[in-house]
């Protein structure tokens, strides 16, 4: 068995707003290069537990370890620059710019021109061409964002995400309101980086049907608390809708 750390390890995180527990006591590991699916319904505490991850929140108590190093995150930057990144069930682009702009936000690529420095505009668009491209998606990258469909919006917003090279990818029910097609495209955009950079992934749904054939491991919750923990090959959708509606112990 290696004793390499893993990715991920959460340990009895939880997290309260006034009286509503939003997660209590979560706790589980994520293995390096491994996709983790985590499946709830409404008010299970999946997208608090992805925020509390990306530093957009902070624990009541618990704590969670990053390739092995305690995280203390106070915001999605800290995040950021330890090798998270997020994408989110409601598109965050800037609707009035380019998807170029979008692409580089906070981010952006500068060359020297003497003693000064500039924006790199020209390396920015074209490596944004091509890393869409590369995906099989063909968009006028100086297009705003606003004109693009929901579909292209969230491919925008998964490869951008993929393009920081991120040790972790957290994805909040990122397929939401999506056609089938796009899931497809969704899915093999994160398999590729997967693959090819070994990023581990947590995924968030309320059908495990959406996820079942991409994930390792599937989580289930109900009202902050897991309730159900399975390797993909030993989880049975059925099962898993019971204990996501508390029909089931």
């Amino acid at each position: 068995m290696s004793n390499e750390n893993p990715m991920l390890e959460v340990k009895n995180l939880s997290k309260s707003f006034g009286t509503i527990k939003a997660l209590d006591n979560v706790s589980f590991t994520l293995p390096r290069g491994k996709v983790f699916g985590i499946v709830g319904d409404n008010n299970a505490g999946r997208t608090t537990l992805l925020s509390i991850l990306n530093g957009a929140l902070q624990p009541d108590s618990g704590e969670f370890y990053l390739d092995g190093q305690k995280a203390d995150f106070k915001n999605p930057s800290d995040a950021y620059d330890s090798g998270v990144a997020m994408v989110h069930q409601f598109v965050k682009l800037v609707d009035i710019a380019s998807i170029w702009e979008n692409f580089y936000l906070g981010r952006e690529l500068t060359r020297k021109s003497g003693p000064i420095t500039l924006l790199d505009l020209k390396k920015m668009r074209e490596t944004t061409q091509k890393t869409i491209s590369g995906y099989g998606h063909k968009f006028d990258v100086d297009r705003e964002v606003r004109q693009l469909s929901g579909g292209q919006r969230q491919i925008v917003a998964v490869t951008r995400a993929i393009d920081t090279n991120p040790k972790l990818l957290l994805l909040d029910e990122p397929y939401h309101g999506l056609s089938q097609r796009v899931i497809n495209d969704i899915f093999a955009i994160l398999k590729d980086a997967r693959e090819s950079r070994g990023t581990s992934i947590i995924i968030t749904t309320q059908w495990f049907e959406q996820i079942k054939d991409f994930v390792d491991e599937v989580m289930v919750m109900r009202r902050g608390r897991i309730v159900g923990h399975f390797d993909v090959e030993a989880a049975d959708s059925g099962h898993i809708f019971k204990l996501a509606m508390g029909l089931a112990g």
